[in-house]
């Protein structure tokens, strides 16, 4: 990911790693394995989507070709308690235009990753 232009930022815990993105630190957080839970992520959700920014299903958007933000609740939760996990990854934008305008955003693609957190600040 270095040689698409993006850098690390490290900060520790998901929880943080979010408020960087909601302070505008940096501009997105991306976590390509399933290694946060709902409850990281559910506070930093609701102030993301205030702000008009989300945290999203890392794998679905990319299957989708847009934004699809991470489910809280299912009907189809498995007994095994594996629903608390963000296991499809997950990415958080303080503006979901960096996700819409595919001039103004790198191609996204899972196996790129290969299971790192990476956040860019994409206006340096």
């Amino acid at each position: 990911m270095s040689d698409l232009g993006y850098a690390f930022a490290f900060s520790a815990g998901a929880g943080h790693k979010a408020l960087k993105v909601i302070t505008g630190e940096v501009d997105v957080y991306v976590l390509s394995k399933g290694s946060t839970y709902k409850w990281d992520t559910c506070a930093p959700q609701a102030i993301l989507r205030s702000l008009n920014g989300g945290i999203f299903d890392l794998s679905s958007s990319i299957e989708k070709g847009e934004p699809i933000p991470v489910i809280y609740i299912s009907d189809d939760d498995s007994i095994d308690g594996s629903w608390r996990c963000n296991s499809k990854g997950i990415i958080a934008l303080l503006s979901q235009l960096h996700m819409s305008h595919p001039g103004e955003r790198k191609q996204i693609d899972e196996s790129t990753y290969g299971g790192q957190e990476w956040t860019k600040k994409l206006n340096q």
